[in-house]
């Protein structure tokens, strides 16, 4: 799912994949970076970015899911974005009484990769959407032909058989 950010007073939306690895999407409804990291790679980035942090206690996949909220939880994360010629460094740090850090440095993506991680599903969003709006004007519709109906052979429209 896309979490909604803002970033030196722009806007962007910010998408984290796990399957065997995890893929990082930023895009700024124009272009789009990605940064797709093993678990290993993750774990060891982690631990550059927060010497102090014992990762010891968990394991990986913890350790995966600890920095998979710090992408998602958008409220009480500080983020920055840095842009340079290979691509751009986001940089995350939680606003926790022991803060985490984490960095991902990603590239733009071509735009294949735009068309199917972001204006697809938004355009298939858009349809799904639509239908249920015809749908449910359909059946205001008929409730409203039901009602009048009603109106016309009993005179009257009461609650009478209507038990909460």
């Amino acid at each position: 799912m896309w979490t909604p950010v803002v970033i030196n007073e722009t806007n962007y939306l910010l998408k984290c994949v796990k399957e065997s690895n995890i893929t990082i999407y930023i895009t700024d409804f124009l272009d789009m970076w990605s940064e797709e990291l093993t678990p290993i790679q993750l774990v060891e980035r982690f631990q550059n970015r927060n010497p102090l942090f014992d990762i010891t206690r968990l394991t990986s996949d913890e350790l995966i899911e600890q920095v998979t909220s710090l992408i998602n939880d958008c409220k009480s994360v500080l983020y920055t974005l840095s842009k340079q010629s290979s691509g751009i460094t986001l940089a995350l740090k939680s606003a926790e009484e022991f803060p985490l850090k984490f960095e991902f440095c990603l590239i733009q993506t071509d735009n294949s990769t735009f068309f199917y991680q972001f204006t697809l599903p938004a355009v298939q969003t858009v349809q799904y959407l639509e239908m249920r709006q015809k749908k449910l004007l359909e059946l205001l519709e008929k409730k409203d032909k039901e009602i009048k109906e009603h109106i016309l052979e009993n005179g009257e429209l009461t609650r009478r058989g209507c038990y909460y």
